[in-house]
């Protein structure tokens, strides 16, 4: 079965889902004619409003709508506008950005004066801008709270720390997120609120299904699907079965998912939820990508951009189109998928403050022009990507915003790695992974504090405009000078010598191949989906490798991590993780020095417990990793100062070579693999001839 890495998505698949939380899917048979039985305007909207806490929004519609009528006409301004706005969260048919704009219109008419008018107004706006704006919906639902609390309403209070700590989810900011939401889901149940229980245990059960987590998410969302189960008044709990429908996608557990999207879809027929919709035909169609059915996939996700489309909905078509595409890559129908990445990357534009999918986007579009014959148009896209994906890290808002970056984003760089290598631009390939990875380290290393989010300066607001230009030109002249513009405008926001340096400077593959004894082999590792790739250089060649995918590789290399924590010996797995990693590399047979630059779970991987079939790698060949750790005391220019040579002279027995590191920093070290107590290694002696100025990147060589 093909596995297809995970989509570049914070939140992406839930947007819509968060949009309104766990609205009521019940229709309106549940009313009874309820209305009939209200005599006045206010009885109305008060039975509305317990039906809308309990997020049942489509029921309270038919009440809201019939009280604004007879507000209306009793001349009550401000009533009749609240129970206007109020209709808003039933229907998602419509733009949620004219939405919007209509909201903040209204707060300007007269009957927003009133402080529950303008109260629901802030709400029912901020519900809409997590799904459009999810930085503004971090502004407004920060004025909920203190409005809420200036008139009383403390649930509401709560709730609304609970949205921001979603808006910050969106943005990156994930440790702000996780102690709002679950400051915002202990209150629930210290004020006996079972409506916001349910929505902040399915929003953090969402939260850890993002970052792969299933088997814990799966806790948090049963919980809050079984209140909402158990708990008369309460709709029906979205976040939590999206959310576990891609739970059990991520465990493999196909059948359970298909049926649950199977079940929502059915559930959602009738009803005016479109972008829940789209939600769970992204989902369905992601179950059926995993299981290799591809024109299903392909169905699902062209009915998710469809409805997105017509909603006005930009990230959703961002993201379903974007997937999309990549199917219809994989069908080999190359016409379709051009199609469907170019009106996803112009989606993308339409959100300038959610650019983070556009690097991966034009990757896509890369692949497939590359795959039509056309290698310079594809060179011109994929050198845009890794231009986006180099100033988003370097001025990443948050530091889990630039990991996640530099983890999600791996296809962009690896993707140009894998065209350039199978070009034979080698020395090119080298630099890429130089260029990108070099960003972070160089950024780590300088140890600057990062500014909390804020408002856009003029000059972010310069770099998002160039970033736009550079995705829409197709003109090679106005592009240079774009690239000229984006490089200023980056020194202008954080000038920083150490990191131009490493991007202006990368090594080149001729250098790094002098530094190299006869008998060393240096493997250097990309892990992507599909396909990772081993680079392979000695003294006097170099040879790209195709490997397996990431998660088969991250997948085999953490199970043997854990048998070797636990002191247990897996043969099998040693000598499957080899045919992996070692196995395909021809060059590993005749050198007996490795130097290893590893990526990923791989940084864990003792390499030295790997077994090819009769022995250990440690009882053949002398192993060096690179490792790079994040220094906090250590300074940029002795590290940049720092190149080495080394030589390595085993003991005379040669019962089993290793590597004894002397004399290096910590944080750039070659390590020798001491993980497992049961493996010994024996004493080899080296020896470290400093070279002229070399950036600490250089000498990561990655």
């Amino acid at each position: 079965m093909q596995h297809f890495g995970p989509r570049i998505h914070i939140t992406l698949a839930l947007g819509f889902v968060f949009t309104i939380g766990a609205l009521e899917l019940h229709h309106s048979l549940a009313l009874h004619r309820m209305s009939d039985h209200l005599e006045s305007p206010e009885k109305l909207l008060t039975a509305a409003d317990s039906l809308a806490w309990g997020n049942r929004w489509v029921e309270a519609r038919t009440l809201y709508s019939k009280a604004e009528d007879l507000f209306a006409a009793q001349g009550q301004v401000s009533k009749a506008l609240y129970a206007q706005v109020s209709q808003i969260p039933a229907d998602e048919s419509g733009s949620a950005r004219a939405n919007i704009l209509k909201l903040t219109e209204d707060l300007k008419n007269p009957g927003a004066e009133d402080s529950e008018t303008k109260l629901r107004i802030l709400t029912i706006r901020g519900m809409l801008e997590i799904n459009y704006d999810a930085n503004q919906a971090r502004t407004t639902w920060a004025g909920v709270e203190t409005l809420a609390l200036r008139l009383g309403h403390v649930q509401l209070a709560s709730r609304a720390e609970g949205e921001q700590g979603i808006a910050a989810f969106i943005l990156g900011d994930t440790d702000t997120a996780k102690k709002q939401v679950v400051r915002a889901w202990g209150l629930s149940k210290v004020e006996r609120d079972p409506g916001a229980t349910v929505r902040y245990a399915s929003v953090f059960g969402a939260g850890l299904v993002q970052i792969h987590r299933f088997t814990e998410a799966l806790g948090p969302l049963n919980e809050a699907i079984r209140i909402a189960t158990m708990t008369p008044g309460l709709g029906y709990p979205n976040i939590a079965v999206y959310a576990k429908i891609d739970a059990l996608t991520g465990l493999h557990q196909y059948a359970p998912a298909l049926k649950l999207a199977d079940s929502s879809l059915e559930r959602l027929k009738g009803t005016l939820f479109d972008g829940h919709r789209s939600a769970v035909y992204v989902s369905r169609g992601d179950i059926e990508r995993e299981q290799g059915n591809l024109q299903a996939a392909a169905a699902d996700y062209s009915e998710a951009v469809s409805i997105s489309r017509r909603i006005e909905n930009f990230r959703g078509v961002t993201n379903a189109g974007g997937l999309l595409a990549e199917t219809y890559l994989k069908e080999n129908e190359l016409s379709a998928a051009l199609n469907s990445i170019d009106e996803a990357i112009q989606s993308n534009t339409r959100i300038p403050d959610e650019l983070y999918l556009a690097p991966r986007n034009l990757q896509i579009k890369a692949e497939i022009t590359d795959k039509m014959g056309h290698t310079q148009e594809s060179d011109v896209l994929y050198r845009k990507s890794i231009t986006l994906v180099d100033n988003m890290i370097q001025h990443a808002s948050t530091a889990n915003v630039q990991r996640q970056l530099l983890a999600e984003m791996s296809d962009v760089y690896s993707g140009y790695f894998a065209s350039l290598a199978a070009q034979k631009r080698y020395d090119e390939a080298l630099q890429t992974l130089e260029k990108v990875r070099g960003r972070i380290e160089t950024d780590a290393l300088e140890h600057h504090q990062r500014e909390p989010i804020h408002a856009a300066t003029a000059a972010e607001k310069d770099l998002t405009k160039l970033n736009l230009s550079l995705i829409e030109t197709v003109d090679p002249q106005a592009r240079n000078r774009i690239l000229g513009a984006i490089y200023s405008t980056e020194l202008r926001i954080s000038p920083s010598a150490l990191t131009q340096q490493t991007i202006a400077h990368p090594v080149r593959l001729v250098d790094l191949q002098r530094t190299l004894s006869p008998n060393t082999l240096l493997i250097e590792y990309v892990l992507a989906n599909p396909n990772s790739y081993a680079f392979a250089i000695t003294r006097d060649s170099v040879t790209p490798y195709r490997l397996p995918s990431k998660f088969t590789i991250e997948t085999d290399a953490n199970l043997y991590r854990k048998e070797i924590h636990a002191k247990k010996q897996n043969v099998d797995l040693a000598r499957h993780l080899f045919s992996e990693l070692l196995g395909p590399v021809k060059q590993y047979a005749t050198k007996s020095d490795l130097i290893i630059i590893p990526d990923g779970a791989l940084h864990l991987l003792s390499f030295a417990a790997l077994e090819d079939g009769s022995s250990y790698v440690l009882k053949t060949h002398t192993v060096a990793r690179l490792r790079h750790q994040r220094p906090s005391s250590i300074s940029s220019t002795s590290v940049s100062r720092l190149n080495f040579q080394w030589h390595c002279h085993t003991s005379e027995s040669r019962r089993g070579p290793s590597i004894q590191t002397i004399g290096i920093p910590s944080s750039v070290r070659f390590q020798g693999h001491n993980e497992a107590s049961s493996f010994r290694f024996p004493t080899a002696k080296w020896k470290w001839k400093p070279l002229p100025r070399i950036s600490r990147t250089q000498a990561r060589f990655s």
